[in-house]
């Protein structure tokens, strides 16, 4: 039923995305490798392999005790959070991009949708991925 509501969820925001113009100006491949990669690598180096086993509980619905649980919802904050900062990190690298291209249009464009898509790549895989997985792995931990 979770997999429902995720998939009508997206596919709503999907909806307003097309209806606001082409799918092809959300997708920016250097930037979300940037934020996917990085907040993976950040909660790695925090976590290491713990990263791995936390998402198969809170993403995959594997099953645990409580303590694993309440350990994997910790360790999915720490993703969320990494995604929200290299997200916001990585806007600020556009900013300081689009600065230094005022003088030549042709590098415009590349930064200031660098500024704008980080942020929403991180926003969305940190609130609309990690947050839900914390939470069902918190309402485990606690029964």
């Amino acid at each position: 039923m979770r997999l429902i509501g995720f998939m009508i969820g997206f596919a709503l925001l999907l909806l307003g995305v097309v209806l606001g113009g082409e799918l092809g100006y959300f997708l920016d491949q250097p930037t979300l490798l940037i934020v996917f990669g990085g907040g993976f690598a950040f909660a790695y180096s925090a976590h290491g392999s713990r990263l791995w086993q936390a998402c198969g509980h809170g993403l995959l619905n594997k099953n645990a005790d409580t303590e694993t649980y309440a350990d994997s919802a910790h360790v999915l904050q720490t993703l969320r959070r990494a995604f929200l900062g290299v997200g916001i990190i990585t806007a600020l690298i556009g900013a300081i991009n689009l600065t230094r291209g005022l003088d030549d249009w042709s590098d415009f464009s590349p930064a200031f949708s660098t500024l704008l898509l980080a942020p929403l790549y991180g926003v969305f895989f940190a609130e609309l991925v990690a947050m839900p997985a914390v939470r069902r792995l918190q309402a485990k931990a606690s029964l």
